[in-house]
């Protein structure tokens, strides 16, 4: 993951030109591809990958619409989620933080077991580092708070003549968290 996010740095800095100006203008838009891990409630983690499309409605706020990708072993996930965002922004400044939060859904489909999609809340912030006029380095750091109904499971059994075996898990809450980083270019 380190290497990822080094990468992207050391590829921004290359890909920028002259000295950078914040420049987060009013109705403007951008979009901000990414990679990152995504923490599960009950441990582990997973690589993701995804993509923002930001538009600025002042400098200060915005909307925001996400979709990311998780490949654990032997399944897929998605995240979708609008969001709004908060820049605390100051006029020419390089370094810009800002809050973020929204809703949306998180789908899972694991090989052999029917997809499902889930309720999901999002909120953290983050930060952005101007490296030129267009380009920024993008850091988030977000709890994607998800909420599970209960959800059943059936297998047929493998002893001939029984009923197949059916396995319930009630539902809850889960809080999944996730660190990401990517370069954002503005459409100005």
């Amino acid at each position: 993951m380190k290497k990822y996010l080094l990468f992207l740095m050391v590829l921004s800095f290359f890909l920028s030109s002259g000295s950078a100006v914040a420049q987060i203008v009013e109705k403007s838009s951008d979009v901000s591809p990414y990679v990152g891990i995504l923490k599960w409630d009950g441990g582990g983690s997973e690589l993701m990958f995804g993509a923002r499309y930001n538009y600025n409605m002042s400098v200060n706020g915005s909307i925001e619409a996400s979709v990311g990708l998780v490949f654990p072993e032997h399944g897929k996930i998605y995240l979708y989620h609008a969001n709004y965002r908060y820049n605390l922004s100051l006029e020419n400044e390089l370094l810009v933080p800002f809050f973020t939060g929204g809703v949306g859904a998180m789908t899972t489909s694991f090989d052999g077991i029917d997809g499902s999609t889930n309720l999901s809340i999002n909120f953290g912030g983050g930060m952005q580092y101007f490296t030129s006029e267009n380009l920024a380095i993008r850091i988030d750091v977000r709890d994607h708070m998800v909420f599970v109904g209960d959800q059943s499971a059936t297998t047929p059994n493998p002893i001939p003549g029984q009923p197949d075996i059916t396995v319930t898990v009630d539902g809850g809450t889960s809080n999944n968290l996730e660190f990401s980083g990517g370069i954002t270019y503005y459409f100005i």
